[in-house]
C-alpha cells in the first residue's frame, strides 16, 4: 500500500494552549507499507507488517525556516509482528529512523498467556536507544463475587534496579467498578521509598476519577 498525510501549517496563535496537545503540527509522511495476514484457522491469526516511510517536513521547525534553509527528507522502517491463538497472544514492533546525524531505534515485544477461566499473565521487554531498556511483567487472577486480582512490575535494564509494583483489587459489577490500589516504590538514589493507596471510581464509557 501507499499513504501520504498531510496537513498544512496553520497559525493557531489565537487558541488556547494548556500543554503540546493543543496544537496540531504541520506534518507530510508518504509511506509504503507491506501487510500480510495469515489465517491459521479458527481463532488463529497471524499479521506480520514492514513500512518504509519519508518524513517530507520537520514539525519540530518554524515554517519561515523551512523557507529559508530546506529540510532533508528523513527515512525509516517499521516492523510489526501480531500472531493470536485462543491461548496466547504476541505482539511485537521495531522502529528506526536517522534524522539530522542522529539515530533513533525502538523495540518494543509483548506476550501474553491466558487460561479459559479468566487468568492471564504477561511480559514485555522496551527498548529505546540511550534512555529505556526495561522489562516488564504482571498477572491477574479472577476471584468470584466479580472481584480480580492483578499485580505489575517495572524493572529496569539500563539501571538494574526496580521502578515500581502494584497490586490492585478490582470490583466490576456491569457497568460500574471500584480498583483498591497499593503501589510500592522502591529507593533509589537521592530518593526514599515511597508507597500509596488509592481507591479509583470507574464508570464504563465515562472514565474514572481517583483519590488518595
Amino acid at each position: 500500500s501507499l499513504a501520504w498525510s498531510y496537513v498544512p501549517p496553520v497559525d493557531q496563535d489565537d487558541l488556547p494552549y494548556f500543554d503540546p496537545k493543543d496544537r496540531v503540527s504541520r506534518r507530510s509522511v508518504l509511506v509504503v507499507a507491506l501487510r500480510n495476514d495469515f489465517l491459521l484457522g479458527e481463532d488463529r491469526r497471524l499479521r506480520a507488517d514492514l513500512a518504509y516511510c519519508w518524513r517530507l517536513v520537520d514539525p519540530r521547525r518554524s515554517y519561515l525556516k523551512a523557507l529559508e534553509e530546506p529540510f532533508v527528507p528523513v527515512s525509516g522502517w517499521m516492523a510489526r509482528l501480531e500472531a493470536d491463538l485462543p491461548w496466547c497472544s504476541l505482539r511485537a514492533r521495531a522502529y528506526h529512523e536517522l534524522s539530522e546525524g542522529r539515530l533513533r531505534r525502538a523495540v518494543g515485544a509483548r506476550a501474553t498467556v491466558r487460561d479459559p477461566w479468566g487468568d492471564s499473565a504477561w511480559a514485555e521487554y522496551r527498548y529505546v536507544r540511550g534512555t529505556v531498556e526495561g522489562i516488564n511483567g504482571g498477572m491477574s487472577l479472577r476471584l468470584p463475587f466479580n472481584l480480580r486480582l492483578s499485580y505489575a512490575q517495572r524493572y529496569s535494564l539500563l539501571r538494574d534496579e526496580s521502578l515500581e509494583s502494584t497490586w490492585t483489587l478490582s470490583f466490576r459489577p456491569q457497568c460500574w467498578g471500584v480498583d483498591l490500589r497499593l503501589r510500592h516504590l522502591p529507593a533509589r538514589r537521592g530518593r526514599r521509598g515511597e508507597d500509596s493507596i488509592s481507591v479509583v471510581l470507574v464508570l464504563q464509557g465515562l472514565g474514572a476519577i481517583s483519590g488518595p
